[in-house]
């Protein structure tokens, strides 16, 4: 009842004073629809929505928000090219409406955000990177014109977020143009913004998004993963909101929860194809060594059109094979690694790191592995002990045996042993060229930060980025590293 008497309010208030910009019922239940993937019947709500008020401008930016998510979920280049066109007759339509409305500038803050992304995703980076900038500031503009307009948080938010994650690589455009950014402070706005718009339905899903990505950008998935699980089990309904927090228990030690989760999700409900559920059920399987992971991996393979993590499904096919026992298997998809997809991603360019490897996986070091990222660290513990019984030697595999080792240990807070082997890997693997001494530092000084010893957390992340090196290691590694060590520094000073 709450919620149904803030959209009435809203929308007298809207259409009283800004008649163009009336978020009515048919628009939030098109929206909602949207984070449900029912496109298609979010575009026939907002069809009917624009016949019978044709001056509404929110159903021409939720129109543009149906195209972003379902050019995000399918990442298919034709919808791209369709985007296009349709975002610069919505974009025209829209110059002529209310510029004295807090929304104005706003909306096409967000539109041309979308714009810029699907660009450097698709088209030109230059290009995209320009309509991000334009993006930009007419959200600087709008803060101007209306500083006390709430909404203004979230893109504002976004930015200040995107610009302290700028790679380092670029980071000196970026202080040319200004563009300085304070994680901190994005994830405040944002958390003020959600705050505000958990009471608006239809804004209350997308709030929650936002506030997810915020986590994922401060490292701290684990917080993000809390987040969604505190939430009013109401907005589990949202596929989108469900597959996230199934993403977020993957990488917080609650594999079955995650697959739990991606069960519930109704697939033949949804009005586009989401390839993303099979890579993650896929993942989350091979994480708990099931004998049908590679079903899941398999299909989005074949049939995803996008080109995100394509070599990471084929290092993980490779392991699934390897692990069943089948080495031409592994040897076939560990050499499929090289020739599909992109390497934008840190786990596409680990997968060509481990392809490149001069050895196979060991198996028990490899089940290891998996049982650990999926939060099974006992039965993680004793693949290693079947390690150390069966083993040839390799200093590759002594190595991972000591950082595996104290991976474990550092989840299970036996924080003693946990410095013993990971300092350990650092000492025998500091001039080998293996990844295990850069990450065992990094994770060190994650140790040392949350006992609040700042000055040594300080010195292992110096390590951790003295170590590193690109022919063994994703820069992910290093850019964290980077971050943390900031950190420390104000602490420090």
């Amino acid at each position: 009842m709450i919620r149904i008497t803030f959209i009435l309010v809203f929308s007298i208030i809207s259409s009283g004073i800004f008649a163009e910009y009336v978020y009515n019922e048919r628009c939030r239940q098109a929206f909602e629809d949207l984070f449900s993937l029912k496109i298609h019947t979010a575009r026939k709500i907002l069809h009917e929505e624009k016949n019978q008020n044709p001056g509404n401008v929110y159903a021409l930016y939720l129109e543009n928000y149906c195209d972003v998510i379902e050019l995000i979920v399918t990442e298919d280049e034709l919808k791209y090219e369709r985007f296009r066109e349709d975002f610069y007759v919505r974009r025209d339509i829209m110059d002529e409406d209310d510029e004295d409305s807090p929304y104005h500038l706003m909306l096409k803050s967000e539109m041309y955000f979308a714009l810029g992304l699907a660009y450097m995703k698709f088209g030109s980076k230059l290009k995209g990177a320009s309509k991000i900038y334009y993006s930009y500031q007419l959200i600087k503009e709008n803060q101007e014109k209306f500083p006390g307009f709430w909404m203004n948080d979230k893109m504002a938010g976004v930015y200040s977020m995107i610009f302290a994650n700028i790679p380092p690589i670029v980071r000196w455009a970026a202080r040319i143009l200004g563009l300085r950014g304070d994680t901190d402070k994005g994830f405040r706005q944002l958390r003020d913004y959600y705050e505000r718009a958990i009471e608006l339905p239809g804004y209350a899903e997308e709030s929650i998004l936002f506030m997810n990505f915020s986590y994922k950008l401060r490292w701290k998935e684990e917080e993000g993963f809390r987040f969604l699980a505190d939430l009013d089990p109401v907005f589990y309904n949202s596929v989108l909101i469900t597959y996230f927090y199934a993403n977020d228990a993957s990488f917080s030690a609650e594999n079955d929860l995650a697959l739990e989760l991606l069960e519930n999700i109704d697939r033949n409900s949804l009005e586009i194809e989401f390839y993303w559920l099979d890579y993650l059920t896929g993942r989350c399987k091979l994480n708990r060594l099931d004998k049908d992971a590679d079903i899941f991996l398999k299909k989005y393979l074949d049939n995803f059109p996008g080109e995100d993590y394509k070599k990471d499904v084929c290092n993980r096919l490779s392991w699934f094979y390897l692990v069943q026992g089948d080495k031409a298997g592994f040897h076939k998809y560990r050499n499929m690694v090289k020739d599909v997809g992109d390497d934008l991603r840190d786990r596409d360019q680990e997968a060509i790191l481990e392809s490149e490897l001069p050895y196979e996986p060991n198996e028990q070091l490899l089940k290891a592995r998996l049982l650990f990222d999926g939060g099974y660290y006992h039965q993680a513990d004793s693949a290693l002990i079947l390690f150390l019984v069966s083993s040839v030697f390799r200093v590759s595999y002594a190595l991972e045996y000591d950082y595996r080792k104290g991976r474990i240990y550092q989840k299970l807070s036996k924080y003693d042993q946990a410095i013993s082997h990971l300092q350990r890997t650092i000492d025998n693997g500091k001039d080998e060229p293996y990844t295990f001494a850069v990450r065992a530092a990094l994770q060190l000084g994650l140790i040392y930060e949350e006992q609040h010893n700042y000055e040594k957390a300080a010195e292992y992340f110096n390590l951790c980025i003295d170590l590193y090196d690109s022919d063994h290691t994703v820069a992910g590694v290093e850019n964290k590293a980077e971050k943390r060590l900031e950190k420390m520094e104000e602490r420090l000073n």
